[in-house]
């Protein structure tokens, strides 16, 4: 035991040097699989061979001044330097057969004891001569350990043992039930009141994700925050209605997963449990437990992208500062909160992005592996590490107190802090952005490229390799007759970012993004100039595509006769607010329609008879699908060469989702104002033809007959 003990605190404490000298170099991954060698230590008893330079061998030296100002204290026995085995069991409580029986593995002879007249007489210089005969029997360092046993608890220990094993016993089934009734507790309250989560409702990539590993993700009343439990991850109800918060936490819960953190907790709780008397074995699995978390940050803005790196690290700041009460215990339940200075590590760790050190990593390795050396090999078990323990305890343990709450200060000052940081690197970034885009000539668009859709959703969805080239300029669409291409730029630092648009031989260059999109950008010409060539015109470009929602965003190009443009953008906030604000969806069950109500008066309505076999309760617009096409009704007294197409969904009784299939799209002329004084307003609304079906039905939530 106390070989184990000495071993693990020399790891603990190795460990905690590298995490303070090597904060920022290296992986959080690498970091959280140190604490691995001391789970192995603690889990194996046995050592692998001799070593002097061992950690047992070197603290026996270290306590010899003790053991030898204990023996200058006693009166020398009486007896011959040939004393028989009497004499050593006085000495000792040890027989000469039960000498034999401890001798060194691998059956060391008399040549590798300590024998001989002259061993006698330099061990019988210290002041007892029986140690002269036991040396005859034990090795070198089982003599120390009997001489400290006898120093400290007198002849016969066997009371002391026997009574510290009870003790040991009672308290590692007091704490191992503990830790066992809290978490089951908890779990049967999960599946008592879980409701699984559609894979429709979810974001496309976790979806696939989740269901590629068998997980399943449910949604749990009054959760104080997420959690994975082995392959299950539990949502509050609240998440589902916030997109990105979500993909932050599935992130999260996926890399638990991925990482096997569900086992490595349960031996986290079962080492705790077995050495439930030992400090720094508490303080281990703490320490184990934060690097579990920043290692699973690590990750998932690894799958998330450098883009949600400051969105991410508000998803955390946002679970532990909510006023959520925290579980009861850690342990095979594995919870997205926090506390104290680990909230505050993982949000520097998020905010401050450094990159890994290949040198200080293989310091780190070299430095672990030297660790091991010297506590999985040496002599044998001894008391003088116990002593030596002690010690450690008083300076190694860790005050909880600090580390059971976050006060609010910390919290803003940590935001405040999170906040500087991220104005910087964006400052860092735009310079990076605008030096590298402005090496890259308008010659480079005639290496412009197509992409490969299947193989692009192939690499967001399968985990195959990215296609998109680095520093390559991809055909985005335009219109031939009017001679406009756009261009968008793919990088691997800033990702899909930079775009250009060629009108004739003019090129204009912009920072914006853009997502891919089967459906190319798609250009209205709204006014030519003398010379046939477009003046202003009107294109779309794709903000948000998955499984949930297809948003588009509405550009207006004002061209000068030198070639610039300027640009005017319909962001979808200002959309979205003004159809909210304007149109009133009334359910009218007899007619079986919805009425688009645009004040007093009804502006047109929605025939929902397709729905006839189900109870309607609401009808909802939550700008799934918002569209910009050209006006196809110039007949109309509102005509607007540009309109917006949307679609409504109807809550059912019969089923949780909202159904938005088999229903006729919404168009909103838009009021774009004209050259030098360009606006964005929304005119009153109407149903579209047959022939601009579909719109909505990107979503594919239920199929009705």
């Amino acid at each position: 035991m106390v070989f184990i003990l000495v071993g693990a605190t020399v790891l603990i404490v190795a460990v905690m040097i590298i995490r303070f000298l090597t904060k920022g170099q290296i992986s959080m991954k690498l970091r959280y699989g140190l604490w691995l060698l001391v789970a192995l230590r603690l889990m194996l008893p046995v050592r692998f061979g001799a070593n002097p330079y061992s950690a047992v061998s070197i603290l026996r030296k270290a306590a010899e001044p003790f053991v030898l100002a204990q023996e200058a204290g006693r009166p020398e026995a009486s007896g011959a330097e040939g004393a028989g085995t009497e004499d050593v069991a006085a000495s000792g409580g040890i027989s000469a057969e039960a000498g034999q029986d401890l001798r060194m593995p691998g059956g060391m002879g008399a040549q590798g004891n300590l024998a001989g007249n002259t061993e006698a007489e330099e061990i019988g210089g210290i002041g007892n001569e029986k140690l002269a005969a036991l040396a005859g029997y034990l090795p070198e360092e089982s003599v120390w350990a009997a001489k400290l046993k006898e120093t400290i608890w007198g002849s016969d220990v066997s009371g002391v043992v026997h009574g510290f094993l009870i003790v040991w016993i009672l308290g590692m089934i007091g704490v191992g039930g503990y830790m066992f009734m809290v978490q089951i507790r908890f779990i049967r309250y999960l599946c008592r009141t879980r409701k699984p989560v559609p894979q429709q409702e979810l974001p496309r990539q976790w979806a696939v994700r989740t269901a590629a590993r068998r997980m399943r993700v449910y949604q749990v009343e009054r959760l104080p925050v997420p959690c994975v439990v082995g392959r299950s991850i539990y949502l509050t109800p609240r998440l589902l209605e916030e997109h990105s918060r979500l993909s932050h936490v599935l992130a999260h819960e996926y890399a638990h997963v991925i990482q096997g953190d569900s086992l490595w907790a349960l031996v986290r709780c079962g080492l705790c449990a077995v050495y439930w008397f030992y400090p720094p074995v508490w303080m281990a699995a703490y320490r184990a437990k934060q690097d579990s978390e920043l290692a699973c940050d690590e990750r998932a803005v690894r799958m998330l992208g450098e883009k949600q790196r400051f969105a991410y690290g508000r998803t955390l700041l946002e679970c532990v500062s909510g006023g959520h009460s925290r579980f009861g215990y850690e342990g095979v339940v594995l919870s997205m909160d926090g506390s104290g200075r680990s909230v505050k590590e993982r949000v520097m760790m998020i905010a401050e992005k450094r990159k890994n050190s290949k040198v200080v990593a293989a310091i780190v390795v070299l430095a672990a592996t030297l660790a091991c050396g010297c506590v999985f090999t040496g002599a044998a078990e001894n008391s003088i590490g116990e002593e030596k323990s002690r010690k450690r305890e008083e300076t190694a343990q860790v005050e909880p107190e600090e580390a059971e709450k976050i006060e609010q200060g910390e919290i803003e000052m940590v935001q405040r802090r999170m906040e500087t940081v991220e104005e910087e690197n964006n400052q860092i970034m735009e310079s990076e952005f605008e030096e590298m885009i402005n090496t890259m000539g308008d010659e480079t668009l005639d290496a412009a490229q197509r992409i490969e859709f299947a193989a692009y959703y192939d690499y967001l969805y399968e985990g195959e390799k990215c296609p998109l080239k680095d520093r390559t300029w991809y055909l985005l669409g335009g219109d031939e007759e009017a001679d406009i291409s756009f261009y968008g730029l793919y990088t691997q630092q800033f990702g899909l970012r930079g775009m250009k648009m060629k009108v004739r031989e003019d090129v204009n260059t912009f920072d914006m993004t853009w997502i891919p999109s089967f459906q190319d950008i798609r250009v209205q010409v709204l006014e030519w100039d003398q010379d046939g060539a477009p003046r202003s015109f009107a294109f779309q470009t794709l903000v948000q595509n998955d499984d949930t929602h297809e948003i588009w965003q509405l550009y207006i190009a004002d061209r000068y006769d030198t070639g610039t443009v300027d640009l005017s953008c319909f962001e979808p906030e200002d959309y979205i607010r003004q159809f909210g604000d304007m149109v009133n969806l009334q359910v009218n069950k007899e007619a079986q329609t919805v009425e688009l109500v645009c004040g007093e008066d009804i502006a047109d309505s929605i025939d929902i008879s397709r729905y006839g076999a189900y109870t309607v309760e609401e009808a909802v617009w939550e700008a799934a699908a918002v569209n910009f096409l050209p006006n196809a009704y110039s007949g109309r007294e509102d005509y607007e060469p540009v309109a917006m197409m949307t679609g409504i969904g109807l809550k059912v009784e019969e089923t949780e989702n909202v159904q938005y299939n088999g229903l006729t799209n919404i168009v909103c002329p838009v009021d774009i104002g004209s050259w030098g004084e360009r606006r964005f307003t929304l005119g009153t609304p109407y149903v579209a033809q047959d022939s601009f079906h579909g719109g909505a039905d990107v979503l594919h939530t239920l199929e009705i007959e």
